[in-house]
């Protein structure tokens, strides 16, 4: 517990120190939390209140309060004290020595922020503006990235910003994937009822997803695998089930989990041939 409390302690400080430095990132996180709360109040105020008495809430004053204890349960213990207990167990392991974490928005080092705060960071050692994150990312700052995949085809192309039906816009995924030496593909083999469970280093797969992610050819390229080949880029895409890693031939199976059937899991599951 004492561990816990001075890593709180440190963080806190580190993080006013590198981030509160600037007007521009107080004003925001005075703003948010109020638009937040707004948004939830007027939401509550077409409700019917009197069926919140058993909660001893008997009118709108009362609701007022009631959500105002909640924002502050929520911004000051759960953002806080929970992103701490984690930091505190990367400090402890010496993860957060052996690398240094970067997220789009500005922040660099320190440990990424999950959840509705996704984009800030706690702990950072330095905190920029978007434009000059982007200049890194543009000139090959980073040594490796790790990214989503909504398809992958044949040839190792990348779909990240076009799903059926739907356009999400790329931001800046091609910014991060065009000049970083290592690039790693995290995601699912399929989606849509996929099922997996893992027990003593053995993976099943309980339930198939109805949609692949491999197809033959995306929709969208957001990764061009020949631009990745031509600048002798290191790619991986990563499942949950078996790693490939691209080739001048396209993909090649490099590993495969225990307790994967390859043929029956990753081969047949394929609509085109790759190496093994």
């Amino acid at each position: 517990m004492r561990n816990f409390c001075d890593t709180f302690v440190a963080e806190y400080r580190n993080t006013k120190k590198n981030f509160f430095g600037r007007l521009s990132n107080v004003i925001t996180l005075l703003v948010w939390p109020f638009l937040s709360l707004l948004t939830c109040y007027y939401c509550y105020r077409s409700f019917d209140v009197s069926q919140l008495s058993e909660y001893e809430i008997h009118g709108f004053d009362d609701l007022f309060l009631f959500i105002v204890s909640g924002e502050i349960v929520y911004n000051c213990f759960w953002a806080m004290v929970q992103g701490a207990g984690q930091i505190q167990y990367d400090r402890k392991s010496g993860m957060l020595d052996m690398i240094t974490l970067t997220v789009e928005s500005g922040g660099i080092g320190g440990f990424p922020v999950s959840g509705e705060a996704f984009g800030a960071m706690i702990g950072a050692a330095s905190v920029y503006d978007m434009a000059n994150q982007f200049d890194l990312y543009d000139n090959g700052g980073l040594d490796v990235c790790f990214m989503g995949a909504l398809e992958v085809d044949k040839e190792g192309n990348v779909n990240a910003h076009r799903g059926p039906g739907a356009f999400a816009g790329i931001g800046g995924f091609a910014n991060i994937t065009a000049k970083t030496p290592t690039v790693v593909f995290c995601f699912s083999f399929t989606a849509k009822g996929l099922e997996v469970s893992q027990k003593k280093g053995i993976v099943e797969i309980e339930k198939e997803g109805s949609i692949s992610k491999f197809v033959d050819r995306v929709k969208s390229i957001s990764f061009s695998a020949r631009r990745a080949i031509a600048n002798g880029q290191k790619v991986l895409y990563v499942t949950e089930r078996c790693v490939f890693r691209l080739t001048p031939k396209g993909l090649k199976l490099i590993e495969v989990y225990p307790g994967i059937d390859v043929q029956k899991d990753i081969l047949d599951l394929l609509p085109f041939e790759v190496e093994v």
